[in-house]
């Protein structure tokens, strides 16, 4: 509980007595008020209560102290004395105040120490000078140290509202402009963990590779690259990803998996094709079926998987993407079929070498017929179109009799193996922390 002696405050409207003297009046306990939470200003209309403002008046001259305070407690302020600025710090100590109104002319420590010790102090704090017949000098100045305005003695009703709406938007903007400043150096501390994150995760980050198997013969030819952290967890790419994205080196880490991917292949040159999944942007990648595409080389051995629901309508830039892998000698892979878009607009628009089933879709065949002819049909409209049906997530037998009743070429999964490293001698190349003419 908070007190501050030998200063006055207000009475409560059904008191009519008359003022008590500010240098005898003790102050009544002010419930503390909970940092970083402003009040909105509002002045009272007639008949009602003004917020609960607490207004600090500093003027040696107790008559027109007292003058002023009852003005303001008529508005329903709250209203502490001091007889001079030396006394202001230890009560703002006791007190939160929301105002400090003082006599710009006040011999000591005056208008222009008070300002200094309150803008060093308490910035979020508006102030009014008081003074009696000013001058043109003495109005510059008080504006010149950070006054919200100049209050003239006696004060009128009228200047007195008007200064006090300039104070309390004054006070809300400091205080929005304090809340903004502290968001934003959040911000910048999330940021800066969440980079440190991403690079202690890049250090450790390597792909990994699951095998692809032929679904009659159970024979493995193919492989999926996928990145895995450890530092994040080696279940999934999710979490690593996730923070790419956020930081905008989604690119960096594609190119990153790619250059990894090329120097496996150079190692394991008896592995048939790598699937390598890519971020929308790949078709706009001007690297791509370039001299410096460490890819570029393997290009017949590396099928891009596409997600199903790139747009179809994505114009030049988009066609051109596509014309460019197809000519570089990259395959194409329709990632997710099913999820989103219809299949039969992702063939016409993708044309792809290989069509991705996700095994959830074909597990939900089991239970709804009609689904399972759908998906026949899906996987007959591929052959027809000339490409090959993968079915992933094949995780027990009961999935790979179903891909193979429903006509899927390639099964990957937990049942033909887990995710698994190029070997010994090639543990260096798939790691993503890598470099190639300046690029990760």
């Amino acid at each position: 509980m908070r007190s501050a002696a030998l200063v006055s405050l207000p009475r409560p409207h059904g008191d009519r007595g008359p003022a008590a003297d500010p240098a005898s009046t003790s102050v009544p306990p002010t419930p503390p008020r909970r940092p970083g939470l402003p009040r909105r200003g509002v002045l009272a209309g007639p008949g009602e209560p003004a917020a609960d403002r607490v207004i600090l008046v500093v003027d040696d001259q107790a008559g027109a102290a007292r003058a002023l305070a009852r003005s303001l407690r008529r508005g329903g302020f709250r209203v502490l004395h001091a007889a001079e600025g030396a006394q202001v710090p230890r009560l703002m100590q006791e007190v939160s105040v929301d105002l400090v109104v003082a006599d710009l002319r006040e011999p000591g420590a005056g208008g222009p120490l008070l300002s200094t010790w309150l803008s060093d102090n308490e910035p979020n704090v508006p102030f009014v000078f008081l003074v009696e017949s000013p001058t043109v000098d003495e109005v510059v100045l008080a504006l010149e140290l950070g006054a919200v305005g100049v209050l003239v003695t006696p004060v009128e009703p009228g200047a007195l509202t008007a200064t006090l709406r300039r104070a309390w938007d004054e006070r809300d903007l400091r205080l929005a402009a304090v809340a903004a400043v502290a968001e934003r150096e959040r911000a910048q501390r999330r940021m800066v963990r969440t980079t440190q994150q991403f690079e202690q995760a890049l250090d450790v980050a390597h792909v990994v590779f699951q095998p692809v198997a032929d679904v009659r013969s159970g024979l493995v030819s193919s492989y999926e690259a996928l990145v895995r952290s450890p530092l994040l967890g080696d279940g999934s790419a999710h979490p690593f990803l996730t923070l790419a994205h956020r930081l905008g080196r989604t690119q960096q880490v594609d190119e990153a998996v790619r250059q990894a991917v090329a120097s496996v292949l150079h190692l394991r040159p008896e592995w048939e094709r790598v699937f390598v999944n890519s971020a929308p942007d790949l078709l706009r990648d001007g690297w791509l079926g370039t001299v410096e595409d460490p890819l570029q080389p393997h290009a017949g051995r590396v099928v891009f998987d596409l997600a199903s629901q790139l747009p179809l309508d994505g114009g030049p830039a988009w066609i051109e993407g596509l014309r460019r892998l197809r000519q570089a000698g990259y395959g194409l892979a329709a990632d997710d079929v099913g999820a989103a878009l219809p299949f039969p607009a992702t063939m016409m628009a993708l044309k792809p070498d290989y069509v991705k089933l996700r095994m959830i879709d074909l597990s939900q065949a089991l239970a709804q017929p009609g689904r399972r002819r759908y998906l026949r049909f899906l996987v007959d409209m591929a052959h027809e179109a000339g490409a090959q049906v993968v079915a992933v997530g094949v995780q027990h037998q009961g999935d790979r009799d179903l891909a193979l009743e429903l006509g899927c070429d390639l099964m990957q999964g937990f049942l033909i193996g887990a995710p698994i490293g190029p070997g010994r001698d090639a543990e260096d190349a798939c790691r993503l922390r890598r470099s190639r003419r300046g690029r990760p």
